[in-house]
Parts: C-alpha cells; sequence; structure tokens
C-alpha cells in the first residue's frame, strides 16, 4: 500500500494507541489514529526536538487566546483595512490566474469544465515557461 494512502493504524501495532506517548501527542497536535501516517510522519521530523520535553509543552509556542482571536481576526482586520474584500460563504468554482496576474500570454485551453486543478497548474506552468 502506498504511504499516500496509508493511516497510522496501518503502520503501528494497536498496544502504541495506549501508551502516554501517543495521548500527549494526539491531544497536542489533534491527531487521531485514523490519521495519515505520511502526516504523522512529517510532525514527528518536525517536532523530533520537542521529544524529551513532551510532556511539559515547553517547547510549543502557544498564543495569549485562542488562535482565531491570536492571529485570524487581526489578520482579517489587516486585510481589510489594505482594501481586500473578503467574501464568504461562496464557492469557488474556476479562478482565471492569467487575468489575476495580469499574464500577457495566450490562455491554454480547458476542455472540459471539471479539469483538474493540477492539469490546470500544469498548463500554467508550461505556458509560463
Amino acid at each position: 500500500m502506498p504511504w499516500a494512502s496509508r493511516c497510522i493504524t496501518d503502520c503501528l501495532s494497536p498496544s502504541f494507541f495506549e501508551t502516554e506517548f501517543w495521548f500527549l501527542w494526539s491531544t497536542t497536535f489533534a491527531f487521531q489514529p485514523w490519521h495519515s501516517a505520511v502526516e504523522f510522519r512529517r510532525y514527528l521530523h518536525r517536532f523530533l526536538l520537542e521529544f524529551s520535553r513532551i510532556e511539559t509543552l515547553a517547547g510549543v509556542k502557544r498564543t495569549v487566546y485562542n488562535q482565531y482571536d491570536s492571529l485570524v481576526l487581526p489578520l482579517q482586520r489587516w486585510l481589510e483595512a489594505q482594501g481586500v474584500r473578503l467574501v464568504t460563504d461562496c464557492t469557488v468554482t474556476d479562478i482565471d490566474v492569467y487575468q489575476l496576474l495580469e499574464i500577457d500570454l495566450p490562455i491554454p485551453p480547458v476542455t472540459r469544465h471539471d479539469q483538474s486543478l493540477h492539469a490546470q497548474f500544469d498548463a500554467l506552468v508550461k505556458a509560463l515557461q
């Protein structure tokens, strides 16, 4: 089975999920046993230096308030002060990147409305080369 489709439970024994380490890790980083094994591995590598003090969470950076009030709201207010118009409760179905970036190149044809974003990105990169 490829790594991209594996869950954490596919890689570790059931007894692992009963350890104090898993309890601390999963509550700190909001992991569940069915989450991506690749993402779990990424976090293990990223926070490897924190293992020796995970029980105190001494190395984890915290905001004064919750993340919404400390990060999202100030950023939203700043963007609005810069003239950015934030639109909520909508679905984006298409973005004309060429128009947004003011690129003066022929736009590659999109033959299907449901063409994958990956294919659209590849077309954009190819056009910019």
